[in-house]
């Protein structure tokens, strides 16, 4: 399956110096993660029995509720005008 030539050509692609020894570690490192991936690749078609978040509605009703006066809003700028914030033109 996988040699040592093969994970030299792997590091050499991510760019990754490897020692000797180091090459010996991973070797079996990387088939043992390919062997999961055949084995997710095996695995039945099934739906999803879970999720890793809670699902939930993101939409919730609108409540009316009383925001911030206009003039208090206004009193930290002085891009002001009409009783508006002004901001840049726009074309």
């Amino acid at each position: 399956m996988l040699d040592k030539d093969m994970i030299r050509k792997i590091a050499k692609n991510a760019k990754v110096e490897l020692t000797e020894e180091e090459t010996k570690e991973f070797l079996p490192q990387i088939e043992d993660v390919l062997e999961w991936f055949k084995a997710i690749e095996n695995a039945p078609d099934m739906e999803m029995s879970m999720h890793p978040i809670k699902i939930r509605d993101a939409f919730r009703d609108d409540i009316v509720e009383q925001s911030m006066p206009k003039e208090y809003a206004l009193q930290g700028t002085d891009h002001k005008k009409d009783g508006y914030f002004k901001g840049p033109r726009a074309v």
